[in-house]
């Protein structure tokens, strides 16, 4: 009911009556245009959509960056005044001064994009960026936003590069932008998963150079300054593949003969990133079954993954608690869930990746055998349902129960 509750005040702050806010764009001097006197009309062509002005559309206006006909910037002084009331943090999407074209979290240059998670497990923020405030001895934080109207890109000064990717001179080979770019999508993103380790499956070109193969490294920190008329990120921390600091020429290499999939792993703790070489239908034994589903975005190996742990005294059988809202997202019979076991390689003209192997329905059965519709557990909850679940895996007879947890 908390969850409902939340999302719809959310979703009537969008659409709110606009209120009036301290905070405005500034110009900055000698990169934007001055701002007109008081007898010429002054229009906007884009604008904040934000919590500090109460959400609306056309709450703070951007100005144009002189000499270039796709910049728009805007600078706001934040106090824990401006956070939203229910979440205790700032968003913001650009807009073109009405909600029916805004720009949010997807158009971010820093990705993933972070994301305000509730105690229940669940992102909130309709698409917004998430600012988590940093608020200086004088309790204010000052946020620069600059948007490429052409690319549609947002960039803002409070990006921050945590999550690892290794960059190189690889980017050519690859189509994928510069050389050594950190950029969006320019990147081979380490996602964390289950484990604590970061992974990523990429297939890299043949090197069909002279040297030593394609240098990279492993960026750890990064962090994104706007001075025009430049803005760009700055590495903080990179690592070499066996751990040791890398940067100002030390690099790794690598040397594929041909096109070739790379399995890179990177350890938080040692900083080393080891990699293999998965071909089509290898398979990989889970340690431990895991529950997805709808509910979960289909996740196996990622951070957030419902893992299920052994059960105390009772060999054979594996157990999770997990979250159930009432209702339904896209199906209409409900939440379906069920575990898998195994994963299975694939390389295909679509992509990729691990994905799931040896799986089954909660009664047991696998979902990939004959009448894979039969007998299928949906999950369809009444607002007096909804609360926290019980899951047990029975490894003997592949059957999965499940029970509220009481006074849940």
């Amino acid at each position: 009911m908390k969850n409902k509750l939340i999302t719809g005040i959310l979703a009537l702050a969008f659409i709110a009556i606009p209120l009036l806010s301290f905070v405005a764009c500034n110009d900055v001097d000698g990169d934007v245009n001055d701002t007109p006197q008081p007898s010429q009309p002054v229009t906007y062509e884009y604008y904040l959509g934000a919590s500090w002005s109460g959400y609306a559309a056309d709450g703070t206006p951007m100005t144009k960056v002189s000499g270039t006909d796709n910049l728009y910037i805007c600078e706001v002084t934040l106090k824990e005044s401006d956070e939203d009331p229910m979440y205790g943090s700032h968003f913001y999407k650009v807009t073109n001064g009405t909600w029916e074209q805004a720009w949010g979290a997807a158009n971010y240059e820093l990705q993933p994009a972070p994301a305000y998670i509730g105690e229940d497990g669940r992102v909130y923020g309709m698409g917004s960026i998430y600012i988590k405030p940093n608020y200086d001895e004088n309790g204010e934080m000052n946020l620069t936003v600059l948007f490429d109207s052409e690319k549609k890109i947002i960039y803002d000064n409070t990006m921050k590069i945590t999550t690892p990717r290794i960059y190189g001179d690889f980017n050519s080979a690859m189509n994928m932008g510069s050389n050594w770019s950190l950029k969006k999508g320019e990147t081979l993103l380490l996602e964390e998963e289950t484990d604590g380790l970061f992974r990523g499956v990429f297939k890299i070109p043949a090197y069909e150079g002279s040297g030593d193969g394609y240098a990279l490294n492993v960026v750890t920190e990064a962090v994104y300054s706007i001075n025009l008329p430049n803005h760009g990120w700055s590495v903080v921390k990179q690592y070499k593949l066996d751990g040791s600091v890398g940067g100002m020429g030390l690099s790794s290499y690598i040397k594929p003969l041909a096109d070739t999939n790379y399995e890179f792993t990177f350890d938080p703790e040692t900083k080393i990133t080891t990699y293999t070489h998965p071909e089509q239908d290898d398979l990989r034994t889970l340690d431990l079954p895991v529950l997805y589903g709808e509910l979960s975005g289909w996740n196996i190996t990622k951070k957030g993954a419902y893992v299920m742990q052994p059960v105390e005294g009772e060999e054979g059988k594996y157990e999770v608690e997990i979250f159930i809202p009432y209702g339904y997202y896209t199906q209409e019979n409900g939440f379906d869930f069920q575990v898998v076991t195994s994963l299975k390689f694939w390389d295909t003209q679509w992509g990729i990746g691990w994905g799931a192997d040896i799986q089954y329905n909660l009664n047991g059965r696998d979902p990939n055998g004959a009448g894979i519709n039969e007998g299928k557990t949906y999950i369809l909850l009444t607002e007096e349902e909804e609360g926290m679940y019980r899951f047990v895996f029975n490894s003997a007879t592949k059957v999965t129960t499940y029970e509220k947890v009481q006074n849940s």
